[in-house]
């Protein structure tokens, strides 16, 4: 069990999930194993490979599981376009969190209502505002995830305008929502 803690936090994502592999054979359904495998497959980008893992499991997690790998499994419906899919695991995120704002975004845009996307994206900045600001003027390795974030929503936003912008052009508004 420590040396998969290690494996994770020294970023060995594929040695991680070798061994969380050999671990479900001998028990399928152990969550620890379930939840470890979700993480390296979010960490490896193998997004058809983690919905399909989470569908096997899901109902098999308890509801603090569900909520713990509800983040991971929307990236990976995102990733997927498996938008209704993408919205069950979004509800079961916080709000007030990080990546409950942005994947509301997502769902928003993806809805056409930009105003509500806007919503969420403020949302999700208030979210990470502590967290900046507990990484301003330290090291760049600590600072960077953070600041990756940030650009995430910078980017989001684009997307709003562009697609707000493309609703006027089109004679179909621009506010949506």
């Amino acid at each position: 069990q420590v040396k998969l803690t290690w494996l994770e936090k020294l970023g060995r994502w594929q040695d991680a999930l070798q061994v969380y592999e050999q671990s479900r054979l001998n028990d399928p359904r152990a969550s620890e194993f379930v939840l470890g495998r979700l993480r390296c497959l979010a960490a490896l980008s193998e997004w058809g490979q983690l919905a399909r893992a989470s569908e096997q499991v899901w109902f098999a997690l308890s509801p603090s599981q569900q909520a713990e790998a509800a983040p991971l499994v929307a990236a990976a419906r995102w990733h997927c376009h498996e938008w209704t899919r993408m919205s069950e695991a979004t509800c079961l995120i916080d709000e007030t969190s990080y990546s409950g704002g942005f994947y509301r975004a997502i769902l928003a845009i993806y809805k056409g209502e930009y105003a509500e996307a806007q919503r969420w994206v403020d949302c999700a900045r208030t979210a990470l505002q502590p967290e900046l600001r507990a990484v301003v003027g330290d090291s760049y390795a600590r600072a960077h995830a953070p600041l990756v974030l940030a650009q995430q929503l910078a980017e989001t936003e684009e997307l709003i305008a562009y697609k707000q912008c493309e609703a006027v052009l089109r004679g179909g508004g621009g506010g949506g929502g």
